[in-house]
C-alpha cells in the first residue's frame, strides 16, 4: 500500500492565497497559522489536502475538487475533516473506483461545524483508486484540512 500525499507545495502556494484573499472579517495570518498547523496531523493517514474556502465558494461541479490519486487499489476507512473557523461547511467526498474499463465514483456531502472541531467521515472505500474532497457554505474566508484514513 503506498503513501500520497496532495499537499507539500500546495499548502505553501494555499497560504500565500489565503493571506491575500481573506475578507476584512478574519485575519489572514491565523488562517495561514491554522494550515500550517494541520500540516503535522497526517499521522495514521494515507495522505493529506487542504484549500482555502471563502463565501463565493458554491457547490463543486462534478470532478471539481483536489484528488488524491493512490498508487493501488487501497482500503480506505473515512476521511478525517476539519476547518478553520466558527462557519459551517459542506465536505463533498468523493471515492473514485476503477472497474475493468470503467470509473466509478461515489460521492457524499457531510456538513461539518468548525468550531466542533475534526469529524471523521465514513467513506465507501474498499479498493479505492482516488480521493476527491471540496468544501463550501463558508461564511467567511478560511481553509479547511482532510486527511485520509487507511485502514
Amino acid at each position: 500500500m503506498g503513501r500520497a500525499t496532495a499537499s507539500a507545495a500546495g499548502v505553501v502556494l494555499l497560504g500565500a492565497l489565503v493571506a491575500g484573499c481573506s475578507g476584512d472579517d478574519v485575519d489572514a495570518s491565523e488562517v495561514n497559522e491554522w494550515m500550517n498547523a494541520q500540516e503535522h496531523a497526517v499521522e495514521g493517514g494515507l495522505g493529506e489536502m487542504s484549500s482555502r474556502v471563502g463565501p463565493d465558494d458554491g457547490p463543486p461541479q462534478p470532478g471539481d475538487g483536489i484528488t488524491m490519486d493512490l498508487e493501488a487499489a487501497t482500503q480506505v476507512a473515512g476521511v478525517r475533516l476539519s476547518c478553520f473557523g466558527d462557519d459551517e461547511l459542506i465536505f463533498v467526498v468523493d471515492v473514485v473506483h476503477k472497474t475493468g474499463g470503467g470509473t466509478r465514483t461515489t460521492s457524499v456531502e457531510h456538513a461539518v461545524s468548525c468550531a466542533d472541531g475534526e469529524y471523521t467521515a465514513d467513506v465507501d472505500g474498499a479498493d479505492a483508486n482516488a480521493i476527491r474532497v471540496d468544501a463550501y457554505g463558508a461564511e467567511h474566508h478560511g481553509a479547511w484540512y482532510a486527511v485520509i484514513l487507511g485502514e
